[in-house]
């Protein structure tokens, strides 16, 4: 594939909201293809979830037990992407990422 192709809308789709400790995670799958398929990376994910949430509580800035988690399958690999709110209506994130060919371990990236 050739990176510098056209884009092309993606497919997301709203899975749950989970329990993950005291946090309530809403979870979402978004694919290039025409149906998610990183099952593995997925199921990791969410049992990463509940740990995952006390990074936030790691920082100074107020947290509100709410955030949203996208699973996305991309060119290279799949993406995670979690979301939470602070200090009021702002986002913060933090993002993982598995290439295809070991789909169940998850690198954490450094928020830039």
């Amino acid at each position: 594939m050739n990176m510098f192709e056209q884009y092309a809308p993606r497919t997301i789709h709203f899975v749950d909201t989970v329990q993950a400790g005291d946090w309530y995670v809403k979870v979402y799958q978004q694919t290039m293809n025409e149906q998610f398929g990183a099952t593995n990376t997925f199921d990791k994910v969410l049992k990463h979830l509940e740990e995952w949430v006390t990074i936030p509580k790691k920082t100074s800035l107020p947290v509100y037990q709410h955030a949203f988690v996208i699973i996305h399958e991309a060119r290279e690999g799949v993406w995670v992407l979690l979301f939470w709110w602070t200090g009021g209506e702002m986002l913060n994130r933090s993002t993982w990422f598995a290439r295809y060919e070991a789909p169940e371990r998850l690198l954490h990236q450094p928020n830039n």
